[in-house]
């Protein structure tokens, strides 16, 4: 029998050791594969990503108005960006700003995010020359929309041009839903708006509200750009404005108003306009088939100019056109205190007419309060192109201040003065001419001539008729006594233009109520009362005041004396 070794077979027939799966993993076919796909991820991360990120965040700030800025991109992944040293066409400077987005959005050329922080944004000063650019300027209305779902403007300033810049901090952000965008915005804590914008801009709504913003601050913006037209605004306001537009239609209502403040701002004398306190309310429409028209209602509105100062005015005037402004006939308004110049009257009222195309500003009627009694014009038509022509009726003037403005410390006097007055004011305002006229006053008031140099030649030439020394002082004292308090029964001026300027005939016939109670018939002729006139009314303000020249004549015997 033959023997078998079973264990040599056996042996033979075993298989080798199997290698372990690490081993497989870190065989060379694997490694390679992963060596090359992190270059791939490498490449792509630190030259494709930035190039395309930099191409599409080119198109985002284009869209979103800010074409050819310069910026680096200082981190970019598939889901954000982070671009530095950002500076805007303009020159303005951005610290930082984010973008958000996903894959599919930067292929697509879209953006999720686009915040800016720390914006400084330099408005222009009006009529500078925007730098030139290759990029067509956009208008309102935008053709497509912006590839942006959301963009935030955080701790950031706008810069108003002005001597000293004005920095206004603003918050922003502006966030896509559905078709529209939703904006929401605050500047100095003071202004706030929200309201929603169609994806093409061409429909959308938007509500502003002021909360006790500065005066200042506010006409210091306006006059950054309307630099020929200072307003300044001596309060707080606060108030509400919405504004609707759709298919070329338009529509802003708002009220404002204005709270005085106790102090004044040295800058208050620079403005041509000065607006201390008031209510405005009014609502502004336009569309393509009409004229854009404006309905304003002022109510307990104090302003002052270089020459015209009002306290609270109240009214309404409709525009049916703003360009150029054309209104309703005969808008109505009151105030309660008018200056013009050196005249202050009160409780007025006046109705205008507004047609800037043709006739100017046409004054219906006017009448107001004034030194004690009324005076009134109508049918006075305010042109750019010719003087102001108009009548000014004065009824029931009160004597003593008449006097008190006219003739101070020379006479003073009760009584009542009517007449009526023309009046031609030249086209620049700073010329008056007065036309002849006759002023009366009513029997049984009273006059008081202070000025002894007016009254002197008058008595001497009453006491020329006495027959001895001692009648002729007796006459100057009586005279003299009469017109230093005269009780007149006839009381008359004649304004008349001579020799180039104003002279007034005065004719007073009465007694005098103490001592003799000597009867005179007094006639004085001043020249220069349009000088005076005219530096009353603050127009030619170097004019003063001349003092009353009369030259004696021969008078009768009965007491009857004359000076011209």
């Amino acid at each position: 029998m033959t023997p078998v070794t079973v264990n040599d077979q056996a042996s033979s027939l075993t298989p080798p050791p199997r290698r372990s799966l690490l081993r497989r993993l870190l065989g060379w076919r694997v490694v390679s594969a992963l060596i090359g796909a992190f270059v791939l991820a490498a490449m792509f991360h630190l030259l494709i990503m930035p190039r395309l990120v930099r191409w599409r965040v080119r198109a985002a700030l284009d869209q979103a108005g800010f074409p050819q800025a310069t910026f680096a991109v200082g981190k970019a992944t598939p889901w954000g960006a982070r671009l530095e040293d950002v500076t805007l066409s303009t020159g303005d400077h951005v610290d930082r700003v984010d973008i958000g987005y996903t894959p599919t959005d930067l292929w697509n050329g879209r953006v999720d995010l686009l915040r800016f922080t720390g914006l400084s944004y330099a408005i222009p000063p009006i009529g500078s020359e925007a730098k030139a650019t290759t990029q067509k300027s956009r208008s309102f209305a935008a053709e497509k929309e912006i590839p942006i779902r959301r963009i935030e403007v955080i701790k950031s300033k706008i810069v108003l041009p002005a001597k000293t810049p004005i920095e206004i901090p603003i918050d922003a952000s502006v966030k896509k839903e559905q078709t529209r965008y939703r904006v929401n915005a605050s500047a100095a804590e003071a202004l706030k708006i929200n309201g929603t914008i169609g994806t093409t801009l061409r429909d959308g709504q938007m509500t502003l509200a002021i909360a006790n913003a500065d005066g200042e601050m506010i006409a210091n913006s306006i006059a950054a750009f309307a630099p020929n037209g200072t307003v300044f605004i001596g309060g707080t306001l606060s108030g509400d404005a919405c504004a609707q537009w759709k298919d070329g239609s338009a529509s802003i209502d708002g009220k404002l108003r204005i709270t005085p403040k106790t102090e004044e701002s040295a800058e208050a004398s620079k403005a041509k306009l000065f607006v201390t306190a008031g209510v405005l309310q009014g609502i502004m429409r336009a569309a393509p088939a009409t004229r854009p028209s404006l309905e304003l209602t002022v109510a307990g509105l104090d302003f002052a100019t270089s020459n015209v100062s009002a306290q609270g005015l109240a009214g309404t005037i409709k525009l049916v056109d703003l360009f150029p402004p054309k209104s309703e006939p005969l808008q109505h308004f009151t105030a309660n205190k008018l200056a013009i110049g050196g005249v202050e009257l009160t409780d007025g009222e006046a109705q205008l007419t507004i047609d800037m195309s043709s006739g100017g500003i046409f004054v219906g009627r006017t009448r107001w309060q004034w030194l004690g009694g009324r005076v009134a014009a109508s049918d006075v038509q305010v042109s750019r192109e010719g003087p102001i022509k108009m009548v000014l009726h004065a009824r029931d003037v009160d004597l003593h201040q008449l006097l008190a403005l006219m003739a101070k410390g020379k006479a003073s006097g009760t009584g009542k003065i009517s007449g009526d007055i023309p009046i031609t004011i030249d086209t620049s305002g700073a010329d008056v001419e007065f036309g002849s006229a006759t002023l009366s006053a009513a029997p049984g008031g009273e006059v008081q001539i202070k000025d002894a140099e007016a009254i002197a030649p008058t008595a001497e030439a009453a006491a020329q008729s006495a027959k001895s020394p001692s009648q002729s002082a007796e006459i100057k004292r009586n005279i003299t006594d009469a017109l230093s308090d005269f009780q007149y029964e006839q009381l008359s001026a004649q304004l008349k233009n001579e020799s180039g300027g104003l002279m007034a005939d005065i004719h007073m016939v009465g007694h005098g109520r103490g001592g003799a109670k000597q009867g005179i018939d007094y006639n004085l002729r001043v020249h220069g009362v349009d000088k005076a006139l005219k530096t009353y009314l603050n127009i030619q303000s170097a004019v003063n005041m001349p003092a009353p020249s009369p030259a004696p004549t021969t008078a009768p015997t009965t007491g009857k004396a004359e000076s011209k």
